[in-house]
């Protein structure tokens, strides 16, 4: 059970959260529906003590991992999106690095500054990067991060740009300064995170950089730009590199201990829920608590949403079809009149998986959309499926969405439910 000063405590909050919190993390990756970082943090921090391990089965870009680390938690994350994977594996390799010696993260983001200059002016004389030093951080981080950062690009870098389906939303000057930087990476750089942190700095700015203007929402639906914008990507490089750089400067990182940086503080699984297949790299003891915002039934294509990053990674339109049929809750499934029902087991069915990685004294946290959303079905499932397991809510408060966070004139949900189980 939790603490009744606890639970006082989660009454006083504001959970619009006006106002920022100071120190905390934020996104290095553009994507739809996250929820604001003050949320995770103020419930790690309430519901969970140093050390212990954060799960998130619905990962996305890892706020919920990231604010774990940041104040000194162990983080676990599940996600099926290959560019929110590589997100999530990126800003907790950032984190983790910082928690060791802020100095390691300097040199990274250094590093990948002058490799962008350099690749902008062919004349550039660019500072000698010690690649040696690169390579050691990526053995530091395989000590804290499972999998390896070599695993990841072994996992994920092994298909040939898509370059035709590209060349449909760039235009040609855009589109071959996209093809040169990657390809200096590919070819260039020898350190596999630094691989990893330039493909997310690369996708980051691929929607901005591209010629349809409007939405992700017109991505997801792929509609073509009609006409070509030339666009200057490395501009958006470097303001990305300023925005992490300062993001990292900004945030309150508990430090790792020198004797403890061997010990494996992140686990990343990219596993598909409703597939059936046995989940891998799992972490060795039980999660202390399940927090996470399962999608919500018709809201949000988060695969699709993607497609141009997915492209850059070799997929081709059968590819993101097939994952984004995978995906629980699609929007693009919205038009079956068995939507709602079928994300409601979907998600009812990977709950009762989730639970074999909790104990009976983990928490759990779950932020559900209001039943104002129509959505009823997919929360009181979720809702009923736990209460028949033998878990109970312990606390319950609803939360507005700031129509900055949903960035879709279309999203109905403008309110959400943060629900909090115990066993009984």
């Amino acid at each position: 059970m939790i603490d009744a000063k606890i639970i006082r405590q989660l009454r006083t909050l504001d959970w619009d959260f006006p106002e920022s919190i100071q120190g905390t993390s934020a996104n290095i990756h553009w994507y739809p529906g996250t929820f604001p970082v003050q949320l995770p943090f103020s419930l790690i921090q309430a519901l969970s003590s140093r050390d212990k391990l954060i799960f998130d089965p619905f990962g996305g870009i890892g706020f919920s991992a990231t604010e774990a680390l940041r104040i000194g938690r162990r983080a676990w994350i599940v996600e099926n999106n290959p560019i929110a994977f590589l997100t999530s594996y990126a800003t907790c390799g950032l984190i983790l690095l910082s928690s060791i010696d802020r100095s390691l993260t300097d040199y990274t983001l250094n590093y990948l500054n002058d490799a962008v200059m350099m690749n902008r002016d062919i004349s550039h004389s660019h500072t000698l990067f010690s690649t040696r030093k690169m390579i050691n951080i990526d053995r530091i981080l395989s000590r804290l991060m499972s999998p390896s950062p070599k695993l990841v690009c072994n996992s994920f870098f092994i298909k040939s740009s898509n370059w035709n389906e590209l060349s449909h939303w760039y235009g040609d000057f855009t589109l071959s300064a996209i093809k040169k930087l990657w390809n200096y990476v590919n070819n260039s750089v020898d350190s596999y995170f630094l691989r990893i942190i330039s493909f997310v700095m690369l996708s980051d700015s691929l929607k901005v950089c591209s010629s349809q203007t409007r939405s992700w929402g017109h991505i997801a639906d792929n509609c073509l730009p009609k006409t070509f914008i030339e666009k200057n990507l490395f501009s958006f490089l470097f303001r990305w590199v300023s925005k992490t750089s300062k993001m990292l400067f900004n945030a309150n990182i508990d430090t790792i201990a020198q004797l403890d940086n061997t010990d494996r503080r992140f686990w990343a699984t990219y596993h598909d829920w409703t597939s059936g297949a046995i989940l891998s790299n799992i972490p060795p003891t039980k999660a202390n608590l399940l927090l996470t915002s399962p999608p919500y039934g018709g809201a949000i294509d988060y695969i699709k949403a993607q497609r141009l990053s997915l492209y850059l990674l070799g997929y081709d339109q059968h590819d993101i079809n097939s994952l984004s049929s995978k995906e629980i809750g699609a929007r693009c499934k919205r038009f079956s009149s068995n939507s709602r029902s079928d994300w409601a087991l979907d998600l009812s069915r990977s709950i009762e998986i989730q639970l074999n990685y909790l104990s009976d004294t983990s928490i759990i946290v779950i932020i559900l959309p209001h039943k104002d959303s129509g959505r009823d079905v997919g929360n009181n499932l979720l809702i009923d499926t736990l209460l028949n397991c033998g878990w109970s809510v312990t606390f319950r408060t609803d939360r507005s969405i700031r129509k900055l966070r949903t960035r879709q004139s279309w999203s109905s949900i403008k309110k959400e439910t943060i629900y909090v189980f115990t066993k009984e």
